[in-house]
Protein backbone atom coordinates (compact mmCIF):
# COMPACT_ATOMS: atom_id res chain seq x y z
CA UNK A 1 0.00 0.00 0.00
CA UNK A 2 1.91 3.35 -1.43
CA UNK A 3 1.54 6.15 1.28
CA UNK A 4 1.49 9.78 -0.60
CA UNK A 5 3.26 13.01 0.78
CA UNK A 6 0.82 16.23 0.83
CA UNK A 7 2.42 18.98 -1.29
CA UNK A 8 3.72 22.38 0.44
CA UNK A 9 2.41 25.56 -0.87
CA UNK A 10 4.77 27.89 -2.13
CA UNK A 11 5.07 30.73 0.38
CA UNK A 12 5.91 33.67 -0.58
CA UNK A 13 8.71 36.01 1.50
CA UNK A 14 7.38 38.48 4.17
CA UNK A 15 6.26 41.94 2.04
CA UNK A 16 6.26 40.38 -1.13
CA UNK A 17 2.50 39.37 -1.72
CA UNK A 18 1.98 43.16 0.14
CA UNK A 19 4.30 44.97 -2.40
CA UNK A 20 2.48 43.53 -5.10
CA UNK A 21 -1.24 44.36 -3.06
CA UNK A 22 0.23 48.18 -2.91
CA UNK A 23 1.15 48.47 -6.61
CA UNK A 24 -1.94 46.83 -8.01
CA UNK A 25 -4.29 49.15 -5.73
CA UNK A 26 -1.86 52.36 -6.80
CA UNK A 27 -2.46 51.50 -10.58
CA UNK A 28 -6.20 50.91 -9.95
CA UNK A 29 -8.80 53.32 -11.10
CA UNK A 30 -11.77 52.16 -8.18
CA UNK A 31 -12.28 53.89 -5.24
CA UNK A 32 -11.13 52.35 -2.37
CA UNK A 33 -13.48 53.88 -0.01
CA UNK A 34 -17.26 53.20 -0.19
CA UNK A 35 -19.08 56.17 -0.76
CA UNK A 36 -21.81 56.58 1.47
CA UNK A 37 -19.68 56.43 4.94
CA UNK A 38 -17.07 58.60 3.15
CA UNK A 39 -19.72 61.01 2.39
CA UNK A 40 -21.48 60.97 6.02
CA UNK A 41 -17.64 61.22 7.34
CA UNK A 42 -17.63 64.42 5.04
CA UNK A 43 -20.83 65.87 6.66
CA UNK A 44 -19.86 64.97 10.09
CA UNK A 45 -16.31 66.78 10.23
CA UNK A 46 -18.47 69.84 8.17
CA UNK A 47 -20.70 70.09 11.21
CA UNK A 48 -18.37 69.96 13.82
CA UNK A 49 -16.60 72.85 12.38
CA UNK A 50 -19.96 74.52 12.69
CA UNK A 51 -19.29 77.43 10.35
CA UNK A 52 -22.60 76.54 8.48
CA UNK A 53 -25.07 75.05 10.46
CA UNK A 54 -26.62 73.56 6.93
CA UNK A 55 -24.12 73.06 5.00
CA UNK A 56 -24.77 70.28 1.85
CA UNK A 57 -22.37 68.99 -0.68
CA UNK A 58 -22.53 68.39 -3.96
CA UNK A 59 -22.16 64.97 -5.34
CA UNK A 60 -19.17 66.20 -7.69
CA UNK A 61 -17.54 67.35 -4.41
CA UNK A 62 -17.69 64.92 -2.35
CA UNK A 63 -16.59 62.26 -5.37
CA UNK A 64 -13.60 64.75 -6.04
CA UNK A 65 -12.56 64.93 -2.17
CA UNK A 66 -12.68 61.12 -2.21
CA UNK A 67 -10.24 60.37 -5.28
CA UNK A 68 -8.10 63.11 -3.42
CA UNK A 69 -8.14 61.48 -0.56
CA UNK A 70 -7.95 57.24 -2.28
CA UNK A 71 -4.50 58.76 -3.85
CA UNK A 72 -3.50 60.26 -0.78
Amino acid sequence: MPTYTRLQRHRFRPGTVTLRDIRGYRDSTNLLIRKLPFQCLVCEIAQSIQLFPLLRFPTTAVLALQEAAGSF
